[in-house]
């Protein structure tokens, strides 16, 4: 009998969190990822791309939360590798909430170093990057505490030689991220 109170406590509790997710002094972690390995034509290469971006964030206020990100990538080109990592404040608004699902919009802003190496030789260059992302995002929540999403951002980059001034570059794109959340109360809505 007590095993069937302890099940029931522990639904009922997943069960009311589940409209409580994106609430004042809530906390999210998670992040995303990708994977690509893409064939240039004309050429006999293959390219490998891999990037995460796991993140911490907290609900400053009900639906919006203030955090950070922490990118990481590794790209193949040939014979050329390059290694990654950043930090980026990030904010995040969510609306349309129902039960299941909440549209947010996403905005970064960070600064990260990318070393770039020729396989097999002991030179390298180091790029400082400086990059701004918004979007539009979709959660849906498969579990009360638990979200997978997708997001569409536009991204802006500058990228800085740190050895020759004369080669900084900049790009702009779109990325189509996935990812999935952890929604943790926190401890004031613990108790509400």
């Amino acid at each position: 009998m007590k095993k069937i109170q302890l099940i029931l406590l522990f639904l009922m509790i997943n069960w009311l969190s589940a409209f409580g997710q994106i609430q004042k002094g809530n906390f999210l972690i998670g992040g995303t990822g990708s994977f690509m390995k893409q064939h240039v034509t004309n050429v006999s290469e293959i390219n490998t791309i891999a990037s995460l971006q796991p993140n911490f964030g907290y609900f400053v206020g009900d639906n919006f939360s203030i955090g950070i990100q922490l990118p990481l990538n590794y790209r193949r080109y040939g014979n050329l590798i390059s290694t990654g990592f950043g930090i980026s404040p990030m904010l995040r608004f969510y609306f349309a909430k129902n039960e299941k699902s909440a549209f947010f919009i996403p905005l970064t802003a960070g600064v990260g170093n990318n070393n770039y190496k020729t396989y097999g030789s002991s030179s390298k260059t180091i790029y400082t990057n400086y990059t701004e992302t918004f979007g539009l995002g979709f959660v849906y929540f498969i579990q009360p505490n638990i979200g997978l999403e997708t997001a569409l951002s536009y991204y802006f980059q500058q990228s800085k030689n740190n050895i020759m001034a004369n080669s900084n570059s900049s790009a702009r794109g779109v990325n189509f991220n996935v990812g999935f959340q952890i929604y943790m109360a926190g401890r004031k809505t613990q108790d509400l």
